[in-house]
């Protein structure tokens, strides 16, 4: 776990938009589903707050997740920070000797929002690999990555 001197977010190799949307759309949803209906049948608002900041609190944990969630290269390998609170937070990754490849997913509303599934590969197992969703341009971080896989592996 990084503790001193920890890298600083990277540009470009962050979560997409479309993380946050979606986020957004299931509070909504949610809201909808188990607040409404208790505003409507005259519900307390003792029990109606409770619920509301309840489904707020997870809506704000999933948020800083995904702005806490991001991939850096280093000389080492390739990197992904995540966590939300102190005990949570950790960095995954594979260095470039273990890399066997990396690779995104890609569909109709990845092609449509510029997102994509990227995983990075380990060379000798599958317990090690790293999966992050909604990468932003995550072709573009698929193909650098591999890029430079392949200048370290045919120097």
């Amino acid at each position: 776990m990084c503790l001193t001197n920890c890298p600083e977010k990277p540009k470009g190799i962050s979560v997409s938009w479309v993380a946050y949307f979606k986020a957004t759309i299931i509070m909504i949803f949610v809201s909808l589903l188990i607040v409404a209906p208790m505003i409507e049948f005259d519900v307390s608002l003792k029990y109606t707050l409770p619920v509301s900041a309840i489904i707020l609190f997870f809506y704000i944990i999933n948020v800083v997740y995904y702005k806490n969630n991001y991939i850096y290269m280093d000389e080492n390998g390739v990197w992904m920070h995540a966590g939300v609170f102190p005990w949570q937070k950790g960095i995954t990754g594979v260095s470039w000797q273990n890399l066997d490849k990396a690779s995104y997913y890609t569909g109709f509303s990845n092609w449509l929002f510029k997102y994509n599934k990227i995983k990075l590969q380990h060379r000798f197992t599958q317990d090690s690999e790293v999966v992050m969703n909604y990468v932003h341009r995550g072709q573009n971080v698929v193909e650098r990555i591999n890029r430079i896989l392949y200048k370290i592996n045919n120097s």
